[in-house]
């Protein structure tokens, strides 16, 4: 995610008022201090017009997540 935000050439403002959340936030998930969910996914698969690309790829990572 952090690569193809990077290739947009949006700016981190830009990019997260599109996103419709704090630049704070997204630097978070983007460096792993925030768990990602499927509204931040969603919006970078908005935001980067990327046909949902992440969204396959983040629920595909969780149907292979061990199960507790």
């Amino acid at each position: 995610m952090r690569r193809a935000r990077r290739e947009s050439g949006l700016g981190w403002r830009v990019f997260a008022r599109e996103a419709g959340f704090a630049e704070a936030y997204l630097r978070n998930v983007e460096n792993g201090n925030r768990p990602v969910s499927a509204d931040v996914v969603a919006a970078y698969d908005r935001v980067l017009r990327t046909e949902a690309a992440f969204t396959r790829a983040f629920l595909d990572a969780l149907a292979v997540r061990p199960r507790p």
